[in-house]
């Protein structure tokens, strides 16, 4: 957690010196500009894995009875070993941090709400049998799901792989409480929020949503021309599903493509084509603008 928490904060501190004017002579007309942040957090079932790639079929939230507990695989009696769950407290330590001033919007990956009452792929039971630490693949077991959750799903348009969950917007405090809501490890029904992991890795088709939500606001930034524009995308792994190959030069019309586990060539391919397209993001009526992907 250390290593993704330093890596973050070195990301962001090439932000803020890209996002500030030089000082110089010219100072006195000068002021500093706060650096718009998309985080894309990847959402795939992989992100209930530990860091070794064993599942713990669950990513460390909630309470036992409710909860979306996993095994713990490092024998410490937490079981919060999951990937999503080490990435989450990095996101939160930054949120907290109150040397750092950004625009933060939160996304994840196209997930929907599921009403149903058990899993049988990532959920454990919480009567004390846990599989064994030291058990990479043992077989998960029937259990009741909370209320309500997110689930695996696909939508149409490849772009909307890129599922908003909070308003890109200024730091203030009921900004950060709202973004902290998905990550405290917390369950809740009403309104439902806290991520949780199970699905594919529509990287490609996320990074095009992005680049539409940023083709929409940035016209209406009136401070667009020395703002820096960013997207952090946290993911563990290549994609599962890519952009539909005959649709892909048609935008926001590109079609969502199907799903492949063993992550193609022309899938890996795609993702970098959209972070490229990304730093020549169209902004109407006729400007280009860089959107830096990290």
């Amino acid at each position: 957690m250390k290593q993704i928490s330093i890596g973050l904060i070195i990301i962001l501190t090439v932000l803020f010196a890209a996002s500030q004017f030089n000082a110089d002579d010219t100072e006195f007309f000068s002021y500093y500009v706060t650096p718009d942040v998309w985080i894309i957090m990847d959402t795939s079932g992989s992100m209930t894995w530990d860091m070794d790639g064993c599942p713990t079929y669950g990513d460390g939230s909630g309470e036992a009875a409710n909860g979306y507990l996993g095994r713990d695989t490092d024998g410490d009696s937490i079981p919060h070993d999951s990937r999503l769950y080490i990435v989450k407290d990095a996101i939160r330590n930054l949120l907290l941090d109150p040397e750092i001033d950004i625009r933060w919007g939160l996304s994840s990956f196209y997930q929907d709400i599921y009403w149903g009452s058990t899993d049988w792929q990532y959920r454990i039971p919480d009567s004390g049998t846990y599989p064994a630490w030291n058990d990479c693949y043992p077989d998960p077991f029937a259990h009741d799901y909370p209320d309500i959750w997110w689930h695996s799903a696909t939508e149409t348009y490849a772009y909307e792989a890129f599922m908003m969950r909070v308003q890109l917007a200024e730091g203030a405090p009921s900004h950060i409480n709202e973004i902290e809501s998905w990550l405290d490890h917390i369950v809740s029904t009403s309104p439902k929020k806290e991520f949780h992991a199970q699905g594919g890795t529509p990287i490609a088709g996320a990074l095009r949503g992005a680049r539409v939500e940023y083709m929409s606001t940035i016209p209406h930034d009136n401070a667009k021309w020395c703002r820096g524009y960013y997207i952090i995308l946290l993911t563990d792994g290549e994609p599962t599903y890519g952009i539909d190959q005959g649709t892909y030069n048609q935008g926001e019309n590109a079609l969502w493509g199907p799903y492949d586990g063993n992550s193609p060539q022309w899938m890996k391919n795609q993702c970098y084509w959209e972070a490229e397209s990304l730093l020549y993001t169209f902004v109407p009526p006729d400007t280009f603008l860089p959107v830096k992907t990290y």
